[in-house]
């Protein structure tokens, strides 16, 4: 993968091939700015997922993440998911390490961008899961089923 385009016909791909009775939306940035990228439901809930993608980490511990960061508006419409028992998501998809980190918007920093120090404290935290990039039922499992409200 080269692209946050590829990333996400990978995630499309993903969902469809382990999933395909779930219903998900992939959204448009050119007509939609600032709605996540996808929106997934099952067990009776939302998730919406905004999806960046980075080809390696920074190799300084204070270098910025993301070349594109999360948008204000991206992060605005995040937090609404969350605020109607949904959960809205981050997901940078790094194709050197095939790894996802996987972060709730409140976690996210509100400037939409982080440093490389930064991921590996909210790491340590908690506050973000790595998948990797074949493991996508783990992923949707933390997606849809390690919360304590739909279980």
């Amino acid at each position: 993968m080269r692209t946050e385009n590829q990333f996400n016909a990978y995630l499309s791909g993903e969902f469809k091939r382990f999933y395909p009775k779930l219903t998900y939306m992939k959204t448009s940035d050119k007509y939609n700015v600032g709605v996540p990228d996808f929106f997934l439901w099952a067990y009776g809930t939302c998730r919406g997922l905004e999806s960046k993608f980075i080809k390696k980490l920074p190799e300084n511990a204070d270098s910025k993440l993301l070349e594109h960061p999360f948008s204000p508006t991206q992060l605005t419409f995040l937090h609404k998911i969350e605020g109607t028992f949904n959960h809205g998501f981050g997901v940078i998809g790094c194709d050197a390490n095939k790894i996802m980190y996987v972060i709730r918007s409140p976690f996210i920093p509100s400037n939409g961008n982080m440093t490389r120090q930064e991921l590996q404290d909210l790491i340590d935290m908690g506050k973000v899961t790595l998948f990797e990039f074949g493991d996508i039922e783990a992923f949707f499992d933390h997606l849809f089923l390690e919360y304590e409200e739909i279980k």
